[in-house]
């Protein structure tokens, strides 16, 4: 083991450790977050009919922000020595395997070069036991008398290739068929098979636009609560 992996090394935890450990930081804001959102379903259940109870809807979802945020803090904090050993062990590992798939990627390739100088071969090999075929039957044809039919000659067929290949060590590789898609022309393709993109659609009305096809949006208020 790398010494870089020795310092972020973090023992895992029994899951039993890590509800009790959890239990024990956050207890208190649990119980909290239980008793703020009993009261928010209340509010919200009943209406707020005044100023006051306005006031007091606006306190309560700040003290749930509150609590929020807490909780989030305590999963951050907790959760971060993992993903700095996680960060480390795929720095170490990820830039081997990136290479080892580009290589194996590369030979690959030289496989199936080689598979289809195979099929060449083989047509090339059929086309030649076929022109063959056609010669002996013209040949049987000028050969058989007048008002007899000539035997036919069936094309002995080349041999098959095997598109399985099992090695000594009990690899196999075989070839398949991959589909393989390439937009040529976005403005082709039919509108049932495009996904219109939110986050574009969003950007043109906040630059402006009012009106985008088959579209439907408005501006509606929304309440954003702040500490002071």
């Amino acid at each position: 083991m790398s010494k870089a992996l020795k310092n972020v090394v973090v023992p895992i935890p029994s899951e039993d450790y890590v509800k009790t450990h959890i239990e024990e930081l956050s207890g208190k804001l649990t119980k909290s977050a239980g008793q703020f959102m009993d009261l928010a379903m209340e509010i919200s259940q009943e209406g707020i009919r005044d100023e006051i109870q306005e006031s007091k809807g606006i306190d309560l979802s700040a003290k749930i922000m509150d609590v929020e945020k807490q909780l989030e803090n305590i999963r951050v904090s907790e959760v971060k020595p993992y993903q700095a050993r996680t960060k480390v062990i795929n720095n170490a590992l990820n830039p081997t395997i990136k290479k080892l798939s580009a290589v194996r990627k590369t030979l690959n390739s030289a496989v199936k070069q080689y598979h289809a100088f195979k099929l060449a071969q083989q047509k090339r090999q059929e086309e030649i036991i076929r022109k063959k075929a056609l010669e002996t039957q013209k040949e049987l044809e000028a050969m058989t008398p007048e008002g007899m039919e000539a035997p036919k000659v069936q094309p002995i067929k080349a041999a098959p290739i095997d598109t399985t290949v099992t090695t000594k060590s009990g690899a196999k590789g075989h070839m398949t068929k991959r589909l393989v898609i390439e937009i040529v022309n976005p403005d082709a393709v039919p509108r049932k098979f495009c996904d219109p993109v939110r986050s574009k659609i969003d950007a043109a009305i906040r630059g402006g636009v009012k009106n985008i096809s088959g579209v439907k949006f408005e501006w509606v208020e929304d309440l954003v609560v702040k500490r002071g």
